[in-house]
């Protein structure tokens, strides 16, 4: 139902009890400054299914490549800009723009820019939302979703370091050839 009330419910001058709100300030969590994409994702809010964390990413690019066997993750660009490598090709990104990366997805950060980003790891899957009776006036437009594109990958190096996430310990693992193998 609408309710239209002549004061809003939410100009309280003060709240007692189990119910009172909290302010969380994610970036300045303690740590988050860390310059390691691992180490820097904070978690802050937590349950069973999803797990929401801050990351901050310096302009450097990540020295290994990660792969989260636990979850599907979405990403949102609070600030910055930079390309985002994945199995499934390139994508650049930028501020407002939402990364989903299915689970089991390999993939590491190329920033162009300090990005600061919010992270949803969810043990279900993570889907479009439907736009129900909504239609083509939902609030998203599928027509503007970008995908990857498979692209040629960097084999210079003589070894590459993959990162994986399984039952929240990192196994790390090393490779004569990029991860990224397509």
């Amino acid at each position: 139902t609408h309710m239209y009330r002549t004061n809003p419910p939410v100009n309280w001058t003060n709240i007692e009890g189990d119910l009172r709100p909290e302010a969380f300030s994610p970036l300045s969590l303690p740590g988050i400054d860390n310059s390691d994409y691992l180490a820097s994702r904070i978690p802050f809010l937590f349950n069973n299914d999803v797990t929401l964390s801050m990351v901050k990413l310096t302009q450097e690019s990540m020295p290994y490549y990660f792969r989260n066997a636990d979850s599907d993750e979405c990403l949102f660009v609070h600030q910055g800009a930079g390309r985002l490598e994945t199995d499934f090709g390139p994508l650049d990104y930028e501020v407002g723009d939402y990364l989903v990366i299915p689970r089991g997805t390999v993939y590491r950060f190329l920033p162009q820019k300090a990005t600061s980003l919010l992270s949803v790891e969810a043990t279900s899957e993570i889907t479009i939302p439907d736009r129900g009776m909504l239609g083509s006036h939902a609030l998203f437009d599928v027509g503007v979703i970008n995908v990857p594109t498979p692209a040629e990958q960097d084999n210079s190096q003589s070894k590459y370091q993959l990162k994986v996430k399984r039952l929240n310990k990192i196994t790390t693992v090393t490779y004569p050839f990029n991860p990224i193998n397509t």
